[in-house]
């Protein structure tokens, strides 16, 4: 689970919680945060979950702000996972989200699996629009399930979802770096290679 923090100190308890406190088991699940050189407490609050939970959590500190597609490179180069997550900072999931994901990724041999985004806003819930097919296995065998994948599997964004990291690492899907969007860009392209997904019809994340 990649979490690239940028003055978040204010968030980061809550989502902590929810991702120390997730239902799948501890031996199966990593978390790296990336200060992305902060200016508030972001980095010695990261530091005091660090210490709390060291067979948990890695914190790595950038000298310089790159924002967050260097971030989230550079955790993936210290991810040892069979899939990755991308969590913003500012947010927080369902404490069952990667038990969830993680066994029917397992199960089916998938490339990706996700879910569905609630958001908050003046008091209000929001449950988040998903345009792709859910509940089942979805295999991209053509030009007609390729562009549905492209076209509407930006639902929920990147962090809903979990990545097979041998995919991402053998087709060099990396983010753009010192940049703004860079998930934008970098989503569309991961799609031409996801073959296997499934979308589960569950609020998974916040």
């Amino acid at each position: 689970v990649i979490v690239p923090c940028y003055n978040a100190a204010a968030y980061l308890p809550g989502l902590m919680d929810s991702l120390t406190g997730q239902t799948i088991e501890k031996d199966a699940m990593e978390i790296i945060c990336v200060n992305d050189a902060s200016t508030d407490d972001t980095y010695e609050v990261l530091l005091s979950f660090e210490q709390k939970y060291p067979e948990l959590l890695m914190v790595i500190n950038l000298p310089e702000n790159m924002r967050q597609g260097t971030a989230r490179n550079v955790a993936l180069g210290y991810a040892s996972g069979e899939y990755v997550a991308f969590i913003d900072a500012d947010d927080y999931v369902e404490k069952d989200m990667f038990e969830k994901l993680f066994a029917v990724a397992q199960t089916n041999n998938l490339d990706m699996a996700g879910g569905i985004v609630l958001h908050h806003e003046n008091g209000r819930k929001v449950r988040m629009p998903n345009y792709l097919k859910t509940g089942q296995v979805v295999e991209v065998t053509g030009p007609r399930d390729r562009m549905d994948l492209i076209l509407h599997g930006n639902c929920g964004g990147i962090v809903s979802k979990i990545y097979k990291r041998e995919l991402l690492l053998a087709n060099s899907l990396l983010f753009p770096e010192r940049t703004y969007y860079e998930d934008n860009y970098w989503l569309p392209i991961t799609n031409l290679y996801i073959n296997r997904y499934y979308i589960i019809d569950d609020v998974v994340y916040h």
